[in-house]
């Protein structure tokens, strides 16, 4: 069995590091994730800070509202279970050319996530119209 020497304060800091990433990755303050995650905002500044960790439920619950999973909050790495089949093409690729397909999936996630706005703005827009 391999042996994992980690001291939990640096799997503290790193997990914090990584929940910091996240939130700042998706335009969160401090203040909005820890609402979503039901939790205090001086909590989340220690979980960022690497001072305190947290219980495997609140590490669902930031999970849940940063979308990732928590092996990713935990190893950095996300599970490759077969069912991905993104994972598994993005494995044979460099460093390079996985941040060049990084990119263009944020671009084309922001992209969609931009349309969806807009098409609940016109629906907002039509429904206030028909009941003037």
């Amino acid at each position: 069995m391999q042996q994992h020497n980690i001291d939990k304060f640096t799997l503290y800091k790193e997990i914090g590091r990584r929940v910091r990433d996240m939130r700042e990755y998706y335009g969160f303050t401090r203040e909005k994730l820890a609402e979503f995650a039901d939790i205090s905002v001086q909590f989340l500044a220690s979980i960022e800070t690497g001072q305190k960790g947290m219980t495997a439920h609140t590490l669902y619950k930031i999970s849940k509202s940063l979308n990732v999973s928590t092996d990713y909050l935990v190893t950095g790495k996300t599970p490759s279970d077969g069912d991905s089949k993104i994972a598994l093409l993005l494995e044979t690729l460099s460093e390079d050319e996985k941040n060049f397909a990084e990119n263009i999936l944020t671009s084309y996630i922001r992209g969609l996530s931009s349309r969806e706005t807009s098409a609940l703005q016109n629906r907002n827009t039509i429904t206030n119209n028909n009941n003037a």
